[in-house]
């Protein structure tokens, strides 16, 4: 029996330490929220990114179709 993606997602708990449905969408754009999130610890504090919104928009022009909350939480436990 095949689920679709968003009964995966459902049937799968994300605290365990699984990824959901949008957790995977993240994977391919680690590298630029990385190098982006590593550029800005180096910044002086008021200096550093303050709108994640930014970020955001920067990946969705590169294909990225997830939610916000997805790439907030990515950078929350980065």
């Amino acid at each position: 029996m095949k689920l679709s993606g968003g009964q995966v997602c459902r049937a799968t708990p994300s605290r365990n330490g699984l990824k959901s449905q949008d957790q995977w969408q993240t994977d391919a754009y680690e590298p630029m929220l990385l190098m982006a999130l590593e550029a800005d610890a180096r910044r002086p504090k008021r200096d550093r990114r303050t709108g994640l919104m930014l970020l955001f928009e920067a990946i969705q022009k590169q294909g990225y179709t997830g939610c916000y909350s997805t790439v907030t939480d990515f950078i929350r436990r980065w």
